[in-house]
């Protein structure tokens, strides 16, 4: 994250300062100027919202479908989630194990599995912390499944409950775009007349 630099207020003076007397416990006089501070800061203009994460995308084919086993998804999910180790011996056997990298864990990233060919699918996900504790599943009758990956997510198990030699694209996009773009429409580059506004009836 980018931060703007701060504009340095100037030194204290006590150039034609006060004169001011004090005294002290034991009765003596003590005479100095005061210190007058004019600490005048400029306005800092907001550096512009940084784009948003390339998406990332991941192809890999899945054997065979496995419904039989739904609370660790099939063979390739119940191996990785005993051993906690990716990917797993079993991997695309009936399902896939793709740990996250960079920020795709921050609970502001969106993920899509889909399947391709012909013929009938229900592909499931499932999403593991870094020491494989199930964080939370999609796992509907839909063909495909999309939705947010959750907040410190490190891996996602993708599942085929049904179907065969299923070629599966995996994407990750950056939700963050959104918010960023209502930034960029509230950010304005600094104006040409060094932020000085002229008064009501005068132009500068």
């Amino acid at each position: 994250m980018r931060v703007s630099r701060p504009t340095v207020a100037p030194p204290c003076t006590i150039a034609n300062a006060p004169t001011v007397t004090r005294r002290s416990t034991d009765g003596a006089e003590h005479v100095g100027r005061q210190e007058h501070c004019s600490r005048v800061v400029k306005q800092v203009e907001p550096l512009p919202p940084s784009p948003p994460d390339a998406p990332v995308t991941e192809q890999f084919t899945i054997a065979a479908g496995d419904p039989a086993n739904v609370v660790d998804p099939g063979v390739t999910g119940t191996e990785f989630v005993n051993t906690c180790k990716a990917p797993p011996t079993s991997q695309d056997t009936d399902g896939h194990v793709t740990t996250l990298t960079g920020e795709s864990g921050d609970g502001a990233h969106a993920i899509s599995v889909e399947g391709a060919g012909v013929g009938t699918w229900d592909l499931d996900r499932y999403f593991y912390n870094s020491t494989c504790q199930l964080l939370g599943q999609v796992a509907t009758s839909a063909a495909d499944e999309t939705g947010i990956i959750p907040s410190n997510t490190k891996y996602v198990v993708t599942h085929l409950f049904l179907g065969a030699a299923l070629p599966v694209t995996l994407t990750i996009t950056d939700t963050h775009k959104w918010f960023r773009d209502i930034s960029a429409s509230r950010w304005h580059p600094p104006r040409s007349d060094g932020g000085r506004r002229s008064a009501p009836g005068r132009r500068l």
